[in-house]
Parts: C-alpha cells; structure tokens; sequence
C-alpha cells in the first residue's frame, strides 16, 4: 500500500491484486445447462431466464460463465441472449444437453 496525499488528508490506496483463477462452481453449471435445455425452443440462443432465477444471482452467474468462456451474451433492448461457445457446447454435451455453438439469434429491434 502507498499514502497518497489528497486535499490535505492522507488516503491509503490499495494495489489491485491480480484475478484469482476463475471456476465452474456447481451453481454456475446449473445456470448454464437449465439455458441450454432451453435453447431448441429459442434457435439455439435463449434469453436470460429472469423468471426462474433471482436476477442479481443470474447476473453473477451469467457473467462468469462469459469470462469462463461458455458463453456470449448479447443484450437488446427487451431481452439478454446467451449464445454457447464450442467450450460451453462441449460442456453441456458433456452433461446430456446437446447444443450448437455459435448460433446467432437475429434479434428484432
């Protein structure tokens, strides 16, 4: 840590720490495969199910999964798709869940 002066006080600012390595927790996976056995009703990119999740968590878990590199997310003005990345395809193939990567659901705005 270093002290800063600043208007007229010192201030301790805080070094970021790198990232911890980011993992797969069970929740996560059960956010993932719960949109991907939805995905043949939506042509392969489902919205973010607000519904049956509370949205704060889905947030969290949403974003994860994109920085895992499962997923893309692309945000309209009504709804967020989750698109499968050949990672999270494999993944949920692993589980029982067929999808295809990369398939891009043309939003209407």
């Amino acid at each position: 840590m270093e002290a800063v002066a600043h208007a007229g006080a010192d201030v301790v600012r805080r070094k970021r720490q790198p990232p911890t390595e980011l993992k797969l927790s069970p929740a996560d996976l059960d956010v993932l495969l719960h949109h991907a056995k939805q995905a043949d009703s939506w042509m392969g990119s489902p919205p973010a199910d607000v519904e049956s999740y509370n949205l704060l968590r889905l947030h969290r878990h949403l974003v994860r999964l994109e920085r895992l590199g499962l997923i893309s997310l692309k945000e309209t003005s009504r709804y967020v798709w989750v698109h499968f990345t050949p990672a999270g395809a494999d993944l949920c193939a692993q589980h029982g869940v067929k999808v295809e990567p990369g398939v891009q659901l043309k939003p209407r705005e």
